[in-house]
């Protein structure tokens, strides 16, 4: 049975970015400190990769970290506008809300259609 992650996606994010940027300041250390780092048998055997691999996890964590961010600025956005009582300022704002609930996965949806219920509002057709 498949697992969904997808109400997990900002802690995956934050996890993943960390463990790229720790291994790339650890790679970029060794590097810098060349034979005598604990990893130079390591660099020895990759040859002249050893920059790519620096470049590909200090991408990997920049991608991921703003990822992350992009998703918690999401989650701030969406309990924004999810905490008002105006049924107006709701339906206003509903695209939206409906745009984060679809990034931010099956918690945010459930979580719109709680409010729909409170406020009695039919869905679209």
């Amino acid at each position: 049975m498949p697992v969904d992650y997808s109400g997990k996606r900002i802690e995956m994010y934050m996890v993943v970015g960390f463990a790229c940027a720790a291994t790339w300041i650890f790679l970029l250390v060794d590097f810098l400190l060349g034979s005598s780092g604990p990893l130079y048998e390591v660099w020895q055997e990759v040859g002249g990769v050893n920059f790519y691999i620096i470049v590909f996890t200090l991408l990997s964590s920049i991608y991921f970290i703003w990822t992350w961010q992009k998703m918690l600025r999401f989650r701030v956005e969406f309990h924004e506008l999810m905490d008002t009582t105006s049924k107006a300022k709701f339906l206003r704002s509903l695209d939206r809300i409906e745009y984060l609930a679809w990034k931010l996965g099956e918690d945010a949806h459930n979580e719109v259609h709680e409010k729909r219920e409170a406020f009695r509002i039919k869905r679209r057709k």
